[in-house]
């Protein structure tokens, strides 16, 4: 008996949008290799850009440009992500509004964002009342470096996920880490740079187990490669 589709909350990267996000994941394929078991809701983040995009996004997606915080260091090293209390209210309306979702897509910032919710969340500290995430799939994410995040990664977050990295990521050295934030993550490479893979992607085939456990209720696949 097939399972149902599940629903996910796409979270784009810094300063850019859900439509780049939802246009990252449909150019090389994979949102449509992915089609029949997931459905992703690309929002935009509440803050317009406080700055340029990286050129290769201003050079190959259009416009308006949003993030989920504007990361300010102080002097003495410590980071404060100025507009995450907005972006965490607007999350859990959005998703109280316009949910249930299943769990979290999300790239670079949003994939920030998406273990900040899931280890929050599971702590009683955020989104309460709402549904529990269930899964996430993180493309090239970071551990946050805001001190009111760190609540989120008491423990091990305890969720199933899948955290995807590029091979020739520059930013693959912060990347791989943060896997050891969760419990049993599966740890999947592609041969591309700080982008999201496409449908010819040798790693399909186990995303595609991985949301089926899911979606079945059972335990997904967490053997890392």
């Amino acid at each position: 008996m097939p399972h149902r589709k599940l629903r996910a909350l796409g979270l784009h990267g810094w300063r850019t949008s859900g439509a780049i996000l939802a246009q990252q994941l449909q150019r090389k394929g994979l949102a449509a290799a992915l089609d029949d078991l997931l459905e992703i809701d690309c929002i935009d983040a509440p803050h317009p850009a406080t700055g340029p995009p990286q050129p290769d996004v201003a050079a190959n997606f259009e416009g308006p440009y949003f993030e989920w915080w504007d990361d300010h260091k102080a002097e003495d090293g410590t980071h404060t992500y100025m507009g995450w209390e907005e972006s965490l209210d607007y999350l859990a309306a959005y998703i109280r509004e316009r949910g249930p979702f299943d769990g979290l897509v999300g790239f670079s910032q949003g994939a920030i964002v998406s273990l900040v919710l899931a280890g929050l969340q599971r702590r009683g500290l955020a989104l309460g009342g709402l549904p529990g995430i269930k899964f996430c799939l993180l493309f090239s994410p970071f551990q946050s470096r805001d001190p009111r995040h760190a609540a989120a990664y008491e423990g091990l977050i305890d969720c199933p996920a899948m955290v995807i990295v590029g091979e020739q990521d520059p930013f693959k050295s912060w990347s791989l880490p943060s896997a050891k934030l969760l419990k049993d993550p599966v740890v999947m490479m592609h041969r591309n740079g700080h982008s999201v893979p496409g449908a010819d992607w040798e790693g399909v085939p186990r995303v595609r187990a991985f949301l089926e456990g899911v979606a079945a209720g059972g335990e997904a696949d967490s053997a890392n490669t």
